[in-house]
């Protein structure tokens, strides 16, 4: 991993609805579909890989959030992840890897 990955990733971490509000209400607030690596998105925004942006972008991959996404992050039903990358905040639905019963 390089510097750049690496400073991501520690940067992402969990999001919640109420911290993540003020960034949409200024239209700053994508998606990221979970088929993407938050991370590797962020490092493509960070090195302005516009081709690829657009791709993630054309695909549906990268969006805006969807009314239904907000309910759902209204109503705590979904765990968020994110990384800003100025003036942008990139959120993506988580699910945290299942502990393991002995």
């Amino acid at each position: 991993m390089d510097e750049l990955q690496n400073k991501l990733r520690a940067e992402t971490g969990d999001a919640d609805w109420p911290t993540l509000r003020p960034h949409h209400a200024r239209g700053r607030l994508r998606v990221v579909d979970p088929r993407l690596d938050l991370v590797e998105v962020g490092v493509c925004v960070a090195r302005d890989e516009v081709e690829q942006i657009a791709r993630w972008i054309t695909d549906g991959l990268i969006t805006r959030p969807t009314n239904g996404q907000i309910e759902r992050w209204e109503n705590g039903a979904t765990r968020l992840r994110s990384v800003v990358l100025a003036p942008y905040v990139f959120v993506q639905d988580w699910t945290p890897p299942s502990s393991l019963a002995s």
